[in-house]
């Protein structure tokens, strides 16, 4: 039961702990108010007398939390050594000011041909020079005993230390496994296109400098924020094709408390 809770809370992404978890506390966060429902239609935890000790919070939950992942990446190693190759993919991602590397594998599986992608783990960066990135992806790899398997592929976005020819990642990583060739990242490239594309084209040009001046008009003004609670949020990232998407989004879903302004 105590497996089952944790695995719930944790596919749907859920926080375990509370802010009071005391004995008379209304709300003591997920992990333990999931229990005492349970206890409602469960005979075995009604009759179930935990010792004085024993609280079921952390560090017990954390380690239950550990087993769940040992498992998870057992049976992901597991399939990739079944199917005999694969391929990795890996960004960087920042958790608050602890830089990260994101690493996904993909393979695919023997028996029905279909292609299955799993997120491995972060592995941490030291710096984000090309050997420091490789030497991380390869440590995740040896960690969980995939240094021996045959890589393919090897995918990341455009950056130069990451895609260089000689002295980025996908060519200190060729030097581990020959046989990964590089894909730049097919969604990375799209976007890209899309932004070049709108910076080649005047109107296209003016109409997002004209959504940068909007939001830097109700934003900088108190005056105007109050009188119009126009929320949205303006990120003019070139490099992501999905930011300028969500400003025109925003735009529409505004426009007409925009006009009375």
């Amino acid at each position: 039961r105590i497996v089952s809770v944790a695995r719930f809370l944790g596919k749907q992404g859920i926080s375990f702990r509370g802010h009071n978890e005391t004995e008379h506390s209304q709300n003591k966060g997920n992990f333990m108010e999931c229990f005492n429902l349970l206890t409602k239609f469960d005979p075995l935890l009604q009759n179930y007398k935990a010792p004085s000790n024993c609280t079921y919070l952390s560090p017990s939950q954390n380690e239950v939390i550990q087993c769940c992942s040992e498992q998870v990446t057992f049976s992901i190693v597991s399939e990739l050594k079944t199917s005999g190759i694969y391929a990795t993919m890996a960004d960087e991602a920042r958790d608050k000011h602890k830089e990260q590397l994101a690493l996904c594998v993909q393979h695919v599986v023997t028996a029905t041909g279909s292609v299955k992608k799993h997120f491995l783990r972060f592995c941490d960066l030291k710096s984000f020079s090309a050997e420091s990135i490789t030497e991380s992806v390869q440590h995740c790899l040896r960690d969980n005993g995939l240094e021996d398997l045959q890589c393919v592929a090897q995918t990341y976005d455009g950056a130069s230390v990451m895609s260089g020819a000689t002295g980025g990642v996908q060519a200190k990583f060729q030097q581990y496994h020959p046989e990964a060739i590089y894909v730049h990242c097919d969604a990375h490239q799209l976007s890209l296109v899309l932004c070049h594309m709108c910076k080649a084209i005047k109107a296209a040009t003016d109409f997002f400098n004209t959504l940068e001046n909007l939001y830097t008009f109700f934003s900088a003004s108190l005056t105007h924020h109050k009188k119009n609670s126009v929320m949205f949020k303006l990120n003019l990232d070139y490099t992501r094709w999905s930011c300028q998407s969500r400003s025109i989004n925003a735009l529409l879903t505004n426009f007409t408390a925009i006009i009375q302004c």
